[in-house]
């Protein structure tokens, strides 16, 4: 990449010799420190410095001498790129800025959670730097609630109300009550679970609170639910509860309506659950199933609709009926789940030789059933097409075997052996219509 003549110093370490990455840049006068920020989804090769239409910028740009230091500042998705962009150039309404060349403040990919600002409510909320107070149980369970797990762990809230119990109603070692607005018009954004819990002990009667006045901050709805989220990450607290699966997927389901970042977005909700605290790759993965198959559940709950469980009984026995209803002298037949990909091959091998008759068979029918919409689309793009051409080897090394007549003899015609895919409903009307 050729350094234009009007850059003295170029730093673009960040990069760290991957030049296939989005990225925010600074140009930086050396005369008069006027600067321009930008962001750029970088190709190797490209050969990119920038896209300023200020004239001014260009003029600089374009002199022989040096004038300009140029640094990269950030590394990351394109989305959070853009982001980051908006995010500075905001900052210092560079558009209107006469210390900046940029001619606007840029267009956010997402409407972003500000995670920096919230991280540093909950370290002043749990420093005790602000007023507390203890308010009666039963008018807090009369306030609205900021709803940020899946759903209530009923549970969960026996034994917080068994804790305080034993301790003789003392509710001084619960967990700090945070509460949005003012009066009775305030909302709860963390510690449902234990005013429930409370409430159902006996003897204990206050709680200890936090109310945040309305004009003592500017967070938006996302950012309370991301908050009461953090403050659900770490068990710190003899009777918290860790943000589980179910939650996580609400939070990126709610993610995905408030800021426009898709559920599937690997890369982007990969760092957004680390936030949450779900640290291996293993547990983002299931949150994010368990989100792309929450997002499906609610479509199909306002069609009238429900996804199939094939493992209730009602349907298994179908499902054994349909098996039961393909074989035939010419075909071999069973069912399996989309989730049990690691059984595909114990399975046929046990069905194609467990007897010498089902061994001359040309045909193994084979039912999916899918527990999950992630489980469906990881069957048919990913395990399927590639598991299918490993089948077709065997099968070609194995030979043909003849089509038997109806009554059992052997034809003239010969064929390899071929698995078929019939794939089962997913889904089902749940009533609400009729």
């Amino acid at each position: 990449m050729i350094l234009p003549s009007s850059i003295r110093n170029c730093n673009r370490d960040m990069l760290k010799g991957n030049f296939n990455v989005s990225f925010v840049y600074v140009f930086t006068n050396i005369f008069n420190g006027k600067m321009y920020i930008g962001f750029h989804v970088s190709k190797e090769g490209d050969n990119y410095w920038h896209s300023s239409t200020c004239e001014e910028f260009g003029l600089a740009f374009n002199k022989t001498e040096p004038t300009f230091d140029y640094e990269i500042i950030a590394v990351g998705t394109p989305k959070q790129m853009q982001n980051k962009e908006h995010e500075l150039l905001t900052e210092v309404n560079a558009k209107s800025n006469p210390d900046y060349y940029n001619k606007s403040n840029g267009i956010p990919a997402y409407k972003e959670i500000r995670y920096a600002k919230c991280e540093e409510f909950v370290r002043k909320f749990k420093a005790g730097e602000f007023e507390e107070q203890n308010e009666l149980i039963s008018e807090l369970v009369k306030l609205e609630r900021l709803q940020v797990r899946f759903t209530d762990d009923s549970k969960h809230i026996t034994e917080i109300a068994d804790l305080i119990k034993e301790a003789g109603g003392d509710t001084s070692k619960c967990n700090l009550i945070l509460l949005w607005g003012e009066g009775s018009h305030r909302t709860v954004g963390d510690g449902n679970h234990t005013i429930s819990g409370a409430e159902k002990a006996k003897h204990a009667k206050t709680l200890r609170t936090v109310s945040i006045k309305d004009e003592d901050h500017d967070f938006t709805l996302a950012e309370k639910k991301h908050i009461g989220r953090i403050l659900n990450r770490n068990n710190d607290g003899i009777i918290n509860k860790y943000t589980d699966i179910q939650d996580g997927a609400k939070a990126l389901l709610e993610r995905e309506l408030e800021c426009g970042i898709k559920v599937d977005d690997y890369q982007d909700n990969f760092e957004y659950l680390k936030i949450l605290g779900f640290d291996t790759t293993k547990r983002k993965k299931a949150v994010i199933k368990a989100a792309l198959q929450l997002k499906k559940d609610r479509v199909l709950e306002q069609q009238g609709r429900k996804w199939i469980d094939w493992a209730v009984k009602a349907y298994k026995d179908k499902l054994e009926q349909k098996v039961s209803d393909r074989k035939d002298r010419n075909t071999i037949c069973f069912s399996m789940s989309s989730g049990m990909t690691n059984k595909f091959w114990p399975n046929l091998m046990e069905h194609l030789f467990n007897t010498d008759l089902n061994e001359q068979k040309p045909y193994i029918d084979i039912l999916i059933t899918h527990p999950t919409v992630a489980h469906e689309k990881a069957w048919v793009s990913d395990f399927w097409p590639l598991t299918n051409q490993h089948v077709e080897k065997l099968f070609k090394s194995m030979g043909k075997v003849p089509i038997l007549d109806d009554k059992g003899k052997k034809t003239d015609v010969e064929v390899y052996r071929r698995v078929r895919i019939i794939y089962m409903d997913t889904e089902i009307s749940d009533g609400s219509n009729s």
